[in-house]
């Protein structure tokens, strides 16, 4: 009777032991070349009609632009991020993080990218971005992706040429150099800029 309870015993504490045991989830990896990708264009719903979103407020990183405060319940404790500021006439710098798709890289990259003024869309050559640079704006074109990192920004400095109406949009697109290339999907990212 006792090598049956000690039997009943040992199989009980082989049972919770190996219950304990987290098994590895199968995450995909990326093995396609190396690309770039906005990391508010992967988190934010395209505009109507683009293949991008348009922003009015400043993301923070790793999360989509929230227009009211949000508490995030996935995580211990439970955190709640407030409202992100609006992207307004004096909003003065701003930056926009990139994401790297793919093993980081032992030196530093200089990614290029450029202002859109025109897009066809439906056919039609449609203007895109109406604010000027110099006037509402300024940006450099290229930014640096560290060595040995997964990220890098676009800086965007929002001029104040005084109070007007309307709004004035900005959209921006990844080119990336010789070894990264933009992604295919999200290289591209709208901000509307408040000018009351």
């Amino acid at each position: 009777m006792k090598n049956l309870i000690r039997l009943t015993y040992v199989l009980i504490a082989a049972l919770l032991f190996t219950s304990c045991e987290k098994l590895e989830e199968e995450k995909p990896v990326y093995n396609g070349p190396a690309q770039v990708e906005i990391d508010a264009a992967v988190l934010n719903a395209a505009l109507s009609g683009r293949t991008y979103p348009m922003l009015t407020r400043i993301p923070g990183y790793g999360r989509p632009a929230l227009s009211t405060a949000t508490t995030f319940t996935d995580v211990t404790p439970n955190i709640t991020v407030p409202a992100d500021p609006l992207l307004t006439r004096t909003s003065g710098t701003v930056k926009f993080r990139v994401n790297l798709v793919t093993a980081q890289r032992s030196a530093a990259e200089v990614i290029k990218y450029r202002v859109m003024d025109t897009e066809t869309i439906g056919g039609t050559a449609t203007t895109v971005t109406t604010a000027q640079s110099g006037v509402h704006y300024t940006t450099s074109g290229q930014f640096t992706l560290p060595a040995n990192s997964s990220f890098g920004e676009i800086e965007v400095v929002i001029l104040n040429p005084g109070v007007t109406t309307g709004t004035r949009d900005l959209v921006i697109e990844l080119l990336g150099n010789d070894n990264i290339k933009p992604s295919p999907n999200y290289s591209k990212l709208g901000i509307r800029i408040a000018q009351n």
